[in-house]
């Protein structure tokens, strides 16, 4: 409802706050093209994840889409992905509104963080990245070997 409000306040500022795509086992079997297509098209993607799903795939999918990602505190963020750095963490509905408003003011930090997410989520987060790095055992390592 904030970032809704949001909308309201400044006209030139879209916000898209409902499910796109299919659920349950249907949206998980294959990527769906609304889906897909909505998550490109936007600046700004929030992902809000439920207690014990912090390790879903939303926020790589958020990353991989090439907009700034805001996301609720995870503990601890994944593999190479910092604060201020590759997302914003926010930690209240005040902070989360006002993150929004100032990243949709400073495009150059939006897309800087952007762009750092992304290229966290290509390098580190794909399948065959984390299956190296259990095979190979060093987590300290990008591609987990020595």
């Amino acid at each position: 409802k904030a970032l809704i409000n949001l909308s309201n306040e400044q006209p030139s500022v879209t916000v898209l706050a409902k499910q796109v795509g299919s659920r349950y086992g249907v949206g998980r079997n294959e990527a769906q093209e609304l889906y897909v297509a909505t998550m490109l098209q936007h600046k700004i993607v929030v992902v809000c994840q439920r207690d014990l799903w912090e390790g879903h795939y939303r926020l790589m999918e958020a990353l991989a889409g090439g907009a700034m990602v805001m996301t609720d505190p995870m503990h601890p963020l994944p593999y190479k992905i910092e604060d201020g750095k590759e997302v914003i963490v926010y930690r209240s509905i005040a902070e989360l509104r006002k993150f929004a408003k100032y990243f949709l003011d400073h495009e150059e930090e939006r897309l800087a963080i952007a762009r750092s997410g992304y290229n966290a989520a290509m390098r580190y987060h794909q399948s065959w990245t984390w299956m190296e790095r259990i095979i190979f055992g060093d987590w300290d390592k990008e591609h987990g070997d020595g």
